[in-house]
C-alpha cells in the first residue's frame, strides 16, 4: 500500500508537472472536468495528523508491530516506521469516519506530508458525502470514460485531496491527501 500511494502521488501530481501541464489530458478521454471557485476549506492536516510536523511527535508507536493485530492500548498509533528521507508508516486504529479503511502516512524527513487511505468501493458514496461536508465542492471532477472511475479533486495552494472511485481492485477506492512540499520533493528528488 505504501508503494501504491507513493506511485499514485507521483502519477497524479508529478507527471503533469514534468510535462508542463496543469492537468493531464487524454485526447480520447471524455472529460467531466469542471472548475469551481477557489477552495476555501484547505486543510492543514488529515485524520488528526498535522502536515509538516514529525509523526513521532503526534502519535505513539503501536505496542504490537504487526499490521493485522490491534494495539493493546486501542489507540491511534503507527507501525512499521521507515525513517528515510521519503519515509512511511502504517496507521493503526485510525479515527472513525463512518467507513472502514486502512491508511498509511508518507513522510518527508520524518514530517507528515501525505496520507493515503483505501476503503471498500461500496462505501464510496458515504466517503464522498463525508468529503463534501468537510471540504465543500471539489475544485475538479474527472472521468476518462463512462466505465472508468470518477476522481474528485480539491486543489489548494498547499494541499491537494483526491478521492478516486478506482483502486487496486474493482472493490476498492482511494483517498490521497498530499502537500505541495511532498509533491515538489518527488519531482526534484529532495525536499524544498
Amino acid at each position: 500500500m505504501r508503494i501504491l500511494c507513493l506511485l499514485l502521488a507521483a502519477l497524479l501530481f508529478v507527471a503533469p508537472a514534468l510535462a508542463g501541464k496543469k492537468h493531464p489530458v487524454d485526447p480520447q478521454a471524455r472529460s467531466l472536468q469542471r472548475l469551481t471557485s477557489p477552495w476555501l476549506n484547505e486543510p492543514d492536516g488529515f485524520l488528526g495528523l498535522r502536515f509538516g510536523i514529525p509523526l513521532t511527535r503526534q502519535l505513539h508507536e503501536c505496542t504490537k508491530q504487526s499490521y493485522w493485530y490491534e494495539d493493546e492500548q486501542k489507540q491511534f498509533c503507527y507501525a512499521n516506521l521507515s525513517v528515510a528521507e521519503l519515509g512511511y508508516a502504517d496507521l493503526m486504529q485510525p479515527p472513525e469516519i463512518g467507513v472502514k479503511y486502512k491508511a498509511v502516512v508518507l513522510l518527508l524527513n520524518g514530517d507528515v506530508e501525505d496520507i493515503c487511505m483505501r476503503f471498500n468501493h461500496a462505501d464510496f458514496d458515504k466517503m464522498l458525502q463525508w468529503m463534501l461536508a468537510r471540504y465543500g465542492k471539489p475544485t475538479s471532477e474527472t472521468s476518462k470514460s463512462e466505465r472508468q472511475a470518477v476522481t474528485y479533486r480539491w486543489s489548494g495552494s498547499k494541499v491537494t485531496v483526491e478521492l478516486s472511485e478506482g483502486g487496486d481492485t474493482p472493490d476498492e477506492s482511494i483517498v490521497i491527501v498530499v502537500t505541495s512540499r511532498y509533491a515538489t520533493a518527488l519531482t526534484q528528488g529532495s525536499p524544498q
